[in-house]
């Protein structure tokens, strides 16, 4: 809730200050459905870095590709090169590899991310889509603005019995973290959208592969977790 509250303060001022065409709101229910994707997917990302190591649901995020070729191949009739779907079942195998269900140690809250990297796929689907008619102004600042409400109301769903309003404050400490994280946020949402209105969703998907690198660096770094070698094979 804070997160998205930050970017949307940040970025609504920049976003006035641009032509009213390019945060005119043309397909209001497809923003809808687009926002209803990034929540329900943060909530499952979130959810999950409780039970799994971070490096796996990392990885297994990386699985949106998948998700998002095989749409844009089907829903948005993309034309898709053998040599395209074959990294794509490629990067299924490693996925494969980095939930190894026949194991024991196999947890069905490994599954979480999965299902967040197929609503974080609708969400860039549902992005090209509207790249046709929407700025990418427009794409950023309507998804923060619908972003902060339904997290707000997921946010108080969640405080414990009996617990104020005030639950809902973050430590002192956080709130430079937060601001930072809002920032990111924002600039990320509206270099997403910008790219959408260039390139094909499928061209541009692989280019988030990027993040495992940077994920299990700073995982290491940060938290201390050194992934085993199967996040490897899979990766």
């Amino acid at each position: 809730f804070w997160q998205s509250l930050t970017a949307t303060l940040l970025a609504l001022p920049w976003a006035l200050s641009r032509d009213r065409a390019a945060w005119t709101m043309r397909q209001p229910w497809l923003h809808l459905a687009r926002a209803g994707c990034a929540v329900a997917g943060v909530q499952l990302w979130v959810a999950s870095l409780a039970f799994v190591p971070i490096w796996q649901a990392s990885a297994l995020i990386l699985l949106s590709p998948f998700f998002v070729t095989l749409g844009a191949a089907l829903l948005l009739h993309e034309e898709t090169p053998p040599r395209r779907w074959l990294a794509v079942l490629g990067g299924l195998a490693g996925g494969m590899i980095l939930l190894a269900p026949w194991s024991e140690a196999f947890s069905w809250a490994a599954l979480m991310p999965v299902g967040a990297a197929a609503l974080w796929a609708g969400t860039s689907l549902l992005t090209k889509r509207m790249t046709a008619t929407e700025a990418p102004e427009s794409l950023t600042l309507h998804l923060l603005m619908l972003l902060t409400p339904a997290n707000a109301v997921l946010a108080v769903l969640a405080l414990p019995s009996g617990a104020g309003l005030g639950a809902l404050l973050p430590p002192a400490g956080a709130l430079s973290l937060l601001v930072l994280a809002g920032l990111l946020t924002a600039a990320a949402q509206y270099a997403i959208a910008r790219a959408y209105s260039l390139a094909d969703a499928g061209f541009l998907q692989p280019f988030d592969h990027v993040k495992l690198p940077l994920n299990v660096a700073l995982g290491v770094l940060i938290f201390g977790f050194v992934p085993p070698g199967s996040m490897w094979a899979g990766s």
